[in-house]
C-alpha cells in the first residue's frame, strides 16, 4: 500500500479541492495537529481553514441537492468536489454541507458558502456578500 505524509495528504487534497490556478485566489491552512503516519488511512476528514465569500438565502419550495428540504443549520458550497455532510464552522455556529451553488459563482468570488436562513428575502439582501474567516471539515468516504 502507497504510504504518503499527512502533509502531502492535504496538499493533494488542497490541489483537488481548489486546482493549481486557485491557490493564488484561496489561501487554505491546515488547522489540525499532524497526526501519527500509521492513523492518516484512519482519518475521515480534513480540516482546513480559509476566507469564504458568504451569503444568505431562503427556501423555494424545493429540496437540497442532497434531497432534504432545507432547514437551519445547512448549507450550500460553490465547490462540487465538498462532499455533502461536510461542516463549515463560522464563530461558534457549524452549517452542514447539504446543497451546491452555481459554479460560476466560485469563479467570479472564490469558494463561496450560502447559508440557509429563515429570515426574509430584504434581510438577506442586507447581509449582502461577505469575506469571512470560516474553518471547514472535509468529509471523505
Amino acid at each position: 500500500m502507497l504510504k504518503i505524509s499527512y502533509c502531502g495528504l492535504v496538499m493533494v487534497l488542497l490541489l483537488l479541492l481548489y486546482g493549481r490556478n486557485s491557490a493564488s485566489q484561496v489561501s487554505l491552512m491546515p488547522v489540525l495537529a499532524m497526526p501519527k503516519p500509521d492513523t492518516v488511512e484512519t482519518k475521515k476528514s480534513a480540516v482546513v481553514e480559509t476566507v469564504v465569500s458568504l451569503t444568505k438565502y431562503r427556501a423555494t419550495g424545493n429540496p437540497m441537492a442532497n434531497g432534504e428540504m432545507p432547514y437551519v443549520g445547512a448549507c450550500a458550497v460553490s465547490d462540487y468536489r465538498i462532499p455533502f455532510g461536510s461542516k463549515v464552522k463560522i464563530g461558534k455556529q457549524i452549517y452542514i454541507v447539504c446543497d451546491r451553488t452555481d459554479p460560476v459563482m466560485q469563479k467570479k468570488y472564490g469558494l463561496t458558502v450560502d447559508l440557509f436562513t429563515t429570515k426574509s428575502q430584504e434581510q438577506c439582501l442586507e447581509f449582502g456578500r461577505r469575506d469571512t474567516a470560516v474553518v471547514i471539515e472535509i468529509m471523505r468516504d
